[in-house]
């Protein structure tokens, strides 16, 4: 059988190779890569497949006073078997019944399983799960004033409602979380087979959710994913054990390498990482325990759902939008909504993919000049199989485009176009605040100048936005702080901002969920000051190697603030291109390039609490900064020590040898 096999695979290849003119090896490196590629395929169709995603945007629904009817009331209908397992509804109403005679505002379905919600006598708002279940959500809504409703459901996890941005309902009935609800006829504006018409206005009623149903086709496609993914992990560990796991065993760790040994290592861990998770994923979610999975991403009816947001959000109000993002971004917004021609999934793909290929381009930049064969290849597996640029894609976060600005800013600042340089850390700046820790680079050079410039740049590329939707300023800083508002209620003083955190009061909290936020905050802002002006000074005023200096501000910005989300992880490629090219060979390397590793894969094969959100990966990264901070100021502490003890041994010497040659001079006398 071995023999029949391997004849095989020397007929593909040489079929290949007169295609192609290339000796193409299945088992080889490239043969891996070509695997692993399958397996992404294969796991995106299956996930299509047992996943289908409904998506409903900007409905509008404007009811006659008089009678109750027109605008828009059916909207979708879905006619095959479907299980719900995620749900995001948005919208804003008014009414202008005087008598709350039971106008319905939206329904999923016809069936005593549909979700509705409806204004009842008198001034009330209530939601309808199934026949008999009846929520109250507010007894005070006034005729002709807008208000702002929030549906969130995901499967065997929660159930809430807010209505004006505060929570007003958190179902914990493990029944209705089980999500036997019917979404086969979604209406707005109306009820109970319309006979239930509003008499007032739905505006902006958004749906985002997921079902699905059984289909042999994506479980077919699951076991030849996991066959696969079997095959490929017999292959790796073939090279692991022959080639790279005694180099990378615990023993060894305190060993220099040289920088190509350095990219070759981390690829193979973030190629190993990447792969075994997505065996791991879909051996455990499909077949063993679907419903104890800890989630590595959010559900797919969130993908993208940072792009989505905030693209909605500046389309419709512009620069008066409640959001936290400052307002150079709405370029960004404007420019792919213009290519997407308004369409938000073109604008979020315009997004992704060119990033993406900048992301891997100035990979392979910073691996070309270690790699003189394969720079591509490991620019590749490191940057695109990474689990900080996974989860990335999937937010459709801009942070792709704050880490491009500061990665352009390294370059051209190291390449000696100053000027340039401080261009795009103001873009970066400019989109998000904390990049301006990196103006400390300039600080370190005694380039004071530069500060000026970017500050300069900072605040034009600030106004711009302004110049192209102009908008009064009371009005966007009202709108700003309110999303600022909103968002340090959902991410910090709620627990949202414990998934998929790896901040240190994120994993405390992680650790321990009983910690009350209101007590623990004021001091931890007082202690997060104090490290982070610590940590800024040994970066600027004693640390002298510059990937080390890179990566404590790196450490700093993600370890350090209230919340900290798992894409800015993005960061730490950073400090690794320039640890790459670092020339001097150290007892560490070794050390550095596995916790490097152990950053760029997920690690979330564990949750906390009966909570999928809270898993491993958040508590584990924390860990892997302190211990890479701790290198480093061991590694900077032990080198200053041995410089002491050398210094004191060469004094002692030249002493000794002045003490000889005297007490030899009186000898002679």
């Amino acid at each position: 059988m071995k023999y029949r096999l391997k004849a095989l695979f020397d007929g593909l290849n040489q079929q290949v190779a007169m295609i192609t003119c290339y000796k193409f090896r299945f088992l080889s490196i490239t043969g891996l890569l070509f695997f692993g590629l399958c397996i992404f395929a294969l796991g995106w169709f299956a996930q299509s497949k047992s996943f289908q995603m409904l998506q409903i945007h900007g409905i509008e629904y404007l009811g006659a006073p008089s009678v109750g009817q027109g605008g828009v009331a059916s909207v979708k209908e879905i006619k095959s078997p479907h299980e719900l397992n995620s749900m995001d509804i948005s919208f804003e109403f008014m009414t202008q019944e005087p008598t709350f005679s039971y106008g319905n505002l939206f329904q999923t379905a016809d069936s005593i399983n549909a979700i509705r919600m409806e204004l009842q006598p008198s001034s009330n708002l209530v939601l309808v799960l199934g026949s008999s279940n009846v929520f109250p959500l507010s007894s005070s809504i006034q005729i002709g004033k807008y208000y702002d409703v929030r549906l969130t459901y995901e499967r065997e996890h929660f159930f809430k409602v807010f209505v004006d941005k505060k929570e007003v309902l958190n179902v914990t009935d493990k029944k209705l979380l089980a999500g036997d609800f019917d979404i086969s006829n979604i209406v707005v504006g109306t009820g109970l087979a319309k006979q239930r018409m509003l008499v007032g206005e739905v505006k902006n009623f958004n749906l985002n959710g997921t079902y699905s149903y059984l289909n042999r086709i994506g479980s077919l496609s699951r076991w030849l994913l996991v066959v696969m993914g079997v095959l490929t992990s017999i292959r790796l560990s073939k090279l692991i054990w022959t080639k790279i796991a005694i180099k990378l065993s615990a023993p060894t760790l305190l060993m220099p390498l040289d920088n190509q040994e350095k990219i070759i290592f981390t690829a193979t861990i973030v190629g190993i990482g990447g792969m075994l998770w997505i065996v791991f994923y879909y051996i455990t979610h499909v077949f063993f325990l679907p419903q104890e999975m800890p989630m590595t991403f959010h559900y797919p009816v969130n993908m993208f759902c940072d792009f989505f947001r905030n693209f909605d959000l500046q389309a419709r109000m512009g620069l008066s939008s409640t959001s936290n993002y400052f307002p150079f971004s709405a370029i960004f917004f404007g420019l792919f909504g213009w290519i997407g021609e308004g369409s938000s999934y073109r604008a979020v793909a315009f997004s992704l993919a060119t990033g993406s290929v900048i992301m891997i381009w100035l990979t392979w930049l910073y691996f070309r000049t270690v790699l003189k064969s394969g720079a591509l290849l490991c620019a590749f597996v490191v940057s695109m199989m990474s689990y900080p640029f996974l989860f990335t894609m999937h937010t459709g976060n801009l942070e792709i485009w704050v880490f491009i600005f500061i990665c352009m800013f390294f370059l051209s600042y190291n390449a000696g176009h100053r000027a340039l340089s401080t261009g795009f850390l103001a873009a970066a700046i400019a989109m998000k605040l904390y990049p301006a820790i990196f103006i400390v680079m300039f600080v370190i050079d005694k380039r004071y100048r530069l500060v000026l410039y970017t500050s300069a740049w900072v605040v034009a590329l600030t106004l711009l936005p302004f110049l192209i939707w102009p908008t009064d300023l009371d009005i966007y800083l009202s709108a700003f702080l309110e999303g600022m508002r909103f968002y340090k209620y959902l991410m910090i003083e709620s627990y949202s901002g414990v998934y998929f955190g790896h901040s240190l009061i994120n994993s405390l909290r992680a650790l321990w969920p009983g910690l009350q936020s209101d007590l623990l905050f004021p001091a931890y802002y007082l202690f997060a000051g104090i490290v982070l002006i610590l940590m800024t000074i040994y970066a600027t005023l004693i640390e002298k190697v510059l990937w080390k200096k890179v990566a404590v501000l790196v450490i700093a910005l993600c370890l350090l603030p209230p919340t900290s989300t798992e894409y800015k992880l993005l960061y730490f490629f950073i400090p690794f291109f320039f640890f790459v090219n670092h020339d001097v060979r150290s007892k560490s390397d070794a050390l550095h390039t596995f916790l490097f590793g152990l950053l760029f894969i997920n690690k979330g094969y564990i949750y906390f609490h009966g909570d999928q959100y809270v898993t491993l990966n958040g508590i584990a990264n924390t860990v892997i900064m302190i211990a890479m901070f701790i290198v480093i100021l061991v590694e900077h502490f032990l080198g200053l020590w041995s410089k002491i003890v050398i210094k004191h041994k060469k004094c002692e010497r030249i002493h000794n040898d002045w003490s000889s040659s005297r007490l030899g001079n009186l000898v002679k006398r």
